[in-house]
């Protein structure tokens, strides 16, 4: 017997921070639809099952290179400085959930991209927590600065 999967839409999700955690070699290894990519959208998006991660563009894009074997160790260092020199700032996050009230989430986050990462784990947990999950694919987030 085949169960169909149902097909999602594409979620975009700020990798910046778990990329910058992770070791050169594990960097440098980073392929799409597969394991390499799918564990970092598994820690950036609150979601469990089967996914397909495509972040290798954004990767490359965001270092200068053409594929992500050609990072250095000297340009993961770097930028690992400059986005820990962020100061934090304060957001106030809206996650909606498809025909249900909104719920804001206020996090301290290092640019927009994190906040609204924060924010949709903190959805998915009081969702979770509520007896509500199974939805959060549902989930879509405005943000807005705080002062």
């Amino acid at each position: 017997m085949k169960i169909p999967l149902m097909e999602l839409d594409a979620i975009e999700f700020n990798a910046t921070k778990a990329i910058l955690s992770l070791e050169i070699e594990d960097v440098r290894a980073i392929q799409d639809n597969h394991e390499s990519s799918d564990a970092i959208g598994r820690l950036c998006v609150p979601h469990h099952g089967p996914c397909e991660t495509e972040i290798v563009d954004s990767l490359c894009e965001f270092f200068g290179v053409d594929c992500p074997q050609n990072i250095t160790e000297n340009m993961l260092k770097e930028a690992r400085l400059e986005y820990s020199s962020r100061p934090l700032q304060h957001f106030l996050i809206q996650v909606t959930r498809t025909d249900t009230a909104h719920k804001d989430f206020e996090v301290q986050a290092r640019d927009v991209g994190e906040a609204q990462e924060m924010a949709l784990r903190a959805a998915y947990n009081y969702h979770w927590s509520h007896g509500t999950a199974g939805y959060e694919a549902d989930l879509s987030v405005q943000a807005s600065e705080t002062p």
